[in-house]
């Protein structure tokens, strides 16, 4: 099976600061790999050295074989990647945007149609083609930033916190599109910081942590290892004082619209999940604030 990412003694500083910290991984065509960790874990910055975004300090990461931040043009156009901000054109409208793109590409625009369509299809976006960006949802621009990531059917897909914004069916959606794309042979790349997330790939798992690479491997193996946990989960909605005191009941600290836990194990989130829920709670996601390991 051929390495897609290869990175060997993988550092990056920003002045004082080292955001990655000599870390050495592989991932094969056709794998789905989990980033995986707090905010400052250092996700972000990862995935940009894998797209060839930022240039090591120290160590390699090559992708297709070349070098990610000197990869030719043939190379790159083989990776598909959605950041933190969507890479799109606010006053251009949905299908203006997806157009401009395919045509940096260099798809024909019968072909570019009918692929934007399809794209847009999948993550039950299509209502939006000809709205402006700006006028769209933080949820929908995630969904086109997708898209624009998916015109050129890249061989790699990077993708930094991509359900972050979107409801749970869309996020369903995403998810079984990402799943065919594996399928397919992408190798895809998606850092989350929701632990809610884990269980619904069949992932190799990269554990985090103040730029270290603390946890490598396949979700059980990975699970084992983490202990000492800090997760929140966001909710909609106001708490009644039956729920309040439920969830105070369970060790849960109420902050705003979260609720902050000291666990174990990961293994203990799918039952404190099952009591919010049947208390009530309209839970949106389950993340990470710490963790400590074996």
């Amino acid at each position: 099976m051929q390495k897609v990412v290869v990175a060997k003694g993988l550092t990056k500083r920003f002045k004082d600061i080292t955001a990655i910290n000599d870390i050495t991984f592989s991932m094969e065509e056709g794998s789905f790999n989990l980033l995986v960790g707090p905010n400052g874990s250092g996700k972000t910055t990862l995935e940009r050295l894998i797209v060839g975004l930022y240039e090591p300090t120290e160590g390699s990461v090559k992708i297709f074989g070349e070098e990610a931040s000197a990869a030719p043009v043939s190379v790159m156009a083989k990776v598909g990647y959605v950041g933190e901000n969507y890479g799109l054109y606010d006053n251009l409208s949905v299908i203006s945007n997806l157009l401009f793109f395919s045509r940096l590409l260099g798809i024909e625009k019968r072909q570019a149609l009918e692929r934007i369509d399809k794209l847009l299809g999948m993550l039950g976006a299509e209502e939006f083609v000809k709205r402006k960006v700006s006028t769209l949802s933080r949820g929908t621009k995630q969904k086109i930033a997708v898209c624009r990531a998916l015109l050129a059917n890249p061989r790699l897909l990077v993708l930094d916190e991509p359900t972050a914004f979107l409801d749970p069916e869309s996020a369903e959606k995403l998810r079984e599109a990402l799943a065919e794309l594996v399928k397919e042979g992408t190798t895809v790349v998606y850092a989350t910081q929701r632990l809610d997330e884990l269980s619904k790939f069949n992932a190799d798992v990269l554990v985090l942590k103040k730029g270290k690479l603390v946890g490598y491997g396949d979700l059980d193996s990975v699970v084992k290892m983490i202990r000492g946990i800090e997760i929140e989960i966001s909710y909609l909605g106001r708490l009644s004082k039956e729920q309040e005191k439920a969830m105070k009941t369970l060790g849960g600290r109420l902050m705003g619209k979260r609720i902050v836990f000291s666990i174990g194990s990961i293994g203990k989130i799918p039952k404190l999940a099952k009591e919010a829920v049947e208390a009530g709670i309209n839970i949106t996601s389950i993340t990470f604030l710490d963790y400590n390991l074996r």
